[in-house]
């Protein structure tokens, strides 16, 4: 990966994590997902907080490395569908979960929702940071 490379996974880790904090806002979704879902403490928010970013820098690394490996995105409908099927993927992988663990079906909508917009983002970034720089 070059310099560039770094910087783009860097840029789209930090901005999908701001889409995290904004769409888990108390003002927009924060309150509901808090309410279908079981509390956290305090401190246990911030080991969170920590393990979200880290788990946000590998992915957008991967998806860095798949995007290089197949390398026709070159549309914005390519970023959106690369976005909605890598969200459809994820949400077929993790819905049987949510029956085990008898969480919400509105939890599955709200965090799919969070999902397809962070990973726009994401990809967005790498694809079009390159036409940036």
């Amino acid at each position: 990966m070059d310099l560039l490379g770094v910087g783009l996974v860097l840029l789209s880790t930090f901005l999908g994590q701001v889409v995290g904090m904004t769409y888990y806002a108390p003002q927009l979704l924060g309150n509901l997902t808090c309410r279908l879902k079981a509390k956290r403490k305090p401190e246990e928010l911030q080991t969170a907080i920590v393990w979200s970013f880290v788990t946000g820098f590998f992915e957008a690394a991967l998806i860095y490395h798949v995007l290089q490996i197949i390398g026709t995105v070159s549309t914005l409908q390519h970023v959106f569908l690369g976005a909605v099927y890598l969200t459809l993927f994820h949400a077929l992988i993790e819905a049987p979960h949510y029956g085990f663990e008898k969480r919400s079906v509105q939890l599955i909508f709200i965090h799919m929702g969070y999902h397809l917009l962070h990973l726009f983002v994401v990809i967005f970034v790498q694809v079009y940071g390159r036409y940036w720089s």
